[in-house]
């Protein structure tokens, strides 16, 4: 944000910022509230930021699917943005604290980087709009709902994921075919 030039892009980076720090300060409220303090480590922190990241490039990738196929334009960038995602899914996944997020919007964003890390050699850019909706599924998650069992929002991302995951099997097995 420091050597940014462009001011939209600035406030853009200063929202992002905010938004992590503001879950952050939900999940550090609540632990001191039961008298157990959570300092965030490195790691902790590199892990929200990537999950935070992924998703930001994955809903930009469907805004600029969409773009795309309402002017009939070009799709660079739904598959640099695609891209983008996976990497910042795979970095969230690397610092191994996915299995700590059991609540909450990080519950199921780190949920989602998990999916498109194991099965991003099924990914296309078509399917950039269904990942932004796993996103806005896991972004409604409320911050003390568990992510399992406990609230429809949990459910929704759920449910999807496997019908979604189901599709790509189904995809993968008619290409697995059609090359033999």
């Amino acid at each position: 944000m420091q050597v940014c030039r462009d001011a939209a892009r600035k406030k853009e980076l200063r929202d992002q910022l905010t938004r992590v720090d503001a879950r952050l300060s939900v999940l550090e409220r609540r632990s001191w509230r039961k008298g157990v303090q959570l300092p965030a480590d490195g790691r902790d922190t590199v892990c929200r930021l990537a999950l935070e990241k992924m998703a930001d490039a994955l809903e930009e990738a469907a805004a600029a699917w969409v773009q795309a196929e309402a002017t009939d334009g070009r799709k660079v960038l739904v598959g640099a943005m695609l891209e983008i995602g996976l990497r910042f899914g795979g970095v969230a996944q690397r610092e191994g604290k996915l299995a700590r997020y059991v609540r909450g919007p990080h519950a199921g964003l780190a949920v989602v980087a998990e999916f498109v890390v194991n099965g991003q050699d099924c990914l296309e850019m078509e399917d950039s709009p269904t990942l932004a909706a796993l996103v806005g599924f896991a972004r409604a998650i409320p911050s003390m709902e568990q992510l399992e069992g406990d609230g429809k929002a949990g459910d929704a991302l759920l449910k999807t994921l496997g019908e979604f995951k189901q599709l790509l099997e189904d995809r993968a097995a008619r290409t697995d075919t059609r090359f033999t």
